[in-house]
């Protein structure tokens, strides 16, 4: 049993869409998560942007490289993980395989080698607070992460994640992201109707 928190340490990718193709804003974010309390994974998820001032992110697609990951993410926080592979053969390039062997995704980025602290305090409470839905049942998960780290800007080079991402594959993002370092804490969530 691994109940929250988590403490977790790691880099991550994130590009940012505006809205556009029939889709909300949302954020594609690749996670390499050296440690946490079920080990090292990967992890490639969607999530919609508020739409409002006070609105909340919702993961909407999420698969991991490892097992316990899906289980607690799915038991603690209504997570809806999945399982797939990553294959980080070639340098700034993933490739992610669904269980049947079917490419879910193909992305490539590069980073600048200028980064500046951040920490998730800066960010307004609501706009980092995940509000899941309950994956049985009524009602929904809110979550509020708090963390820190470095941050610096990134370019996107290729994005091919037509199972992931609700939009077209030519649609650029906003704004590209690369944080090769952070700290991560996910607390109990809090269960509403």
């Amino acid at each position: 049993m691994t109940p929250p928190p988590w403490r977790l340490t790691g880099r991550a990718f994130l590009a940012v869409y505006a809205p556009g193709g029939g889709a909300r804003a949302g954020a594609l974010m690749l996670v390499r998560y050296s440690t946490s309390p079920v080990g090292s994974y990967d992890e490639l998820m969607w999530l919609d942007l508020p739409t409002r001032l006070l609105g909340h992110p919702v993961i909407r697609h999420i698969v991991v490289s490892q097992e316990a990951s899906m289980t607690w993410g799915r038991h603690n926080w209504a997570i809806p993980k999945k399982l797939a592979s990553f294959d980080w053969s070639t340098p700034g390039e993933v490739q992610v395989t669904a269980a049947p062997g079917q490419v879910i995704a193909h992305l490539s980025f590069s980073e600048s080698p200028w980064n500046i602290p951040m920490n998730l305090r800066w960010i307004p409470a609501p706009w980092r607070t995940l509000a899941q839905p309950a994956l049985n049942g009524p009602g929904q998960v809110l979550t509020t992460p708090a963390g820190h780290g470095w941050i610096g800007l990134a370019r996107q080079h290729r994005c091919q994640a037509s199972d992931l991402v609700p939009r077209p594959a030519r649609h650029r993002p906003v704004l590209a992201l690369a944080v090769p370092e952070f700290t991560l804490l996910f607390p109990r969530g809090h269960w509403t109707p």
